[in-house]
């Protein structure tokens, strides 16, 4: 799965996001926040780099507390704030932890779960 860039689109009322990344290539991957037109109001969408993007998916024996090592705002979190984050990704099969970060602001971290990917993202013999 580490060639494969993933796609994550999703919105509300207010606001789009396209979040993408990519495991082998980390600093490659952007986020997009697109605020919807009010009336009288206009905001420039927020637009940044991933710099850090980690597989927490449980693998042959790890959990993914084993896996916090390499992803270091999660790894800088309390223990107990470190498992409430990460209770919120079991049940989903494949997990993520994306930081971004853009100058004179602090990392955002992006906790990604998802259970099943669509066709177009899938190898011709069906694997990821």
């Amino acid at each position: 799965m580490a060639s494969i860039e993933i796609v994550i689109e999703t919105g509300t009322i207010e606001y789009s996001v396209e979040l993408r990344f990519c495991l082998s290539r980390p600093q490659e991957g952007a986020y997009a926040i697109r605020f919807k037109h009010f009336v009288g109001i206009h905001r420039p969408p927020e637009t940044r780099r991933t710099v850090e993007v980690v597989d927490l998916s449980p693998h042959d024996g790890m959990t993914p507390i084993s896996g916090l090592n390499p992803c270091r705002v999660l790894a800088e979190r309390s223990d107990e704030d470190r498992e409430l984050l990460l209770s919120k990704l079991a049940p989903y099969r494949f997990r993520f932890c994306v930081v971004t970060t853009a100058s004179g602001r602090h990392a955002r971290m992006w906790l990604v779960g998802i259970n099943q990917f669509s066709h177009d993202e899938l190898n011709v013999d069906g694997t990821l």
